[in-house]
């Protein structure tokens, strides 16, 4: 009896953690924060082949309870459905809510492909309460279960990316379908927002170099603090600027990688530099 009741109680433990593990953030634009929701980058979603936008009753499967939002569709109509999340900042792993997979009124294991800009990602599946699901690569398959199943799916990338790519839909027949959201508070942000939106201002030219180089930093600073170090992190260069946007530098050593960072005020961009 006792062993019984610590089962019944631990199954419980597990049924409302899994309903906890995911606060689902969807439709076609949104912000996903980190794990520690110190930091968040936004996201758009386009969708293409059989997939849509749709807003579908509340459901839960296996655990997990998708809300009653809009959010990105595989279709039904036996098609490839692409779905496409572009992020604003560079992530290395996230958590990913499928929702519905399968067939309701029957029978229908349904397969999804994940990939993304940067490389082949790895894949892990909680399954929730239901039957674990198949990983193969880069794609996963749900389990044969009657009107369909949920489940999480952590995403991760040893390069981090800004594009998640999900295909699926070529085995869904007229009852399947499968809708997706992102798990808020599960991203793990390669670089801090504020860093990758000044890094992506910069313009450092040339690079290679043959030690003259012209940095453009897209507007201008009160004060822009510039160093320059070799692997070992011997600093090699060290200069400030005043009211500038245009900067100058003169590399005096010998060929080779450095990294040059740039800082002002608030923020901060770490550049991998070539000198010839």
């Amino acid at each position: 009896m006792r062993k019984l009741l610590f089962t019944i109680l631990g199954n419980i433990l597990f049924y409302l953690s899994s309903i906890a593990q995911c606060s689902i953030v969807s439709d076609s634009s949104g912000v996903i924060e980190n794990f520690t929701s110190t930091d968040s980058v936004s996201y758009s979603v386009s969708v293409s082949g059989s997939a849509s936008f749709v807003t579908f009753s509340a459901s839960t499967l296996c655990g997990f309870t998708f809300p009653a939002i809009t959010a990105p569709w595989s279709g039904n109509s036996g098609a490839v459905g692409t779905v496409t999340y572009t992020f604003s900042a560079p992530v290395n792993s996230l958590k990913f809510f499928v929702a519905n997979a399968g067939s309701m009124g029957g029978i229908t294991p349904e397969i999804f492909t994940f990939s993304t800009n940067s490389s082949i990602p790895g894949l892990t599946v909680d399954s929730g309460t239901c039957s674990p699901w198949t990983v193969s690569g880069n794609q996963i398959t749900s389990p044969s279960i009657l009107d369909g199943v949920s489940s999480i799916v952590t995403v991760s990338s040893v390069t981090s990316f800004t594009s998640l790519i999900i295909e699926s839909g070529i085995n869904s027949d007229l009852s399947g379908g499968s809708l997706y959201g992102l798990c808020n508070s599960s991203a793990d942000i390669a670089v801090e927002v504020q860093e990758y939106s000044f890094r992506n201002k910069l313009i450092v030219y040339p690079n290679p170099t043959n030690g003259i180089i012209s940095i453009n930093l897209g507007d201008a600073y009160q004060t822009v603090m510039v160093s320059l170090t070799d692997l070992s992190g011997r600093l090699v260069l060290s200069k400030t600027y005043n009211e500038s946007q245009l900067l100058n530098l003169k590399i005096e050593e010998p060929g080779g990688v450095y990294i040059l960072t740039i800082k002002t005020d608030d923020k901060k961009a770490i550049i991998r530099l070539i000198n010839e």
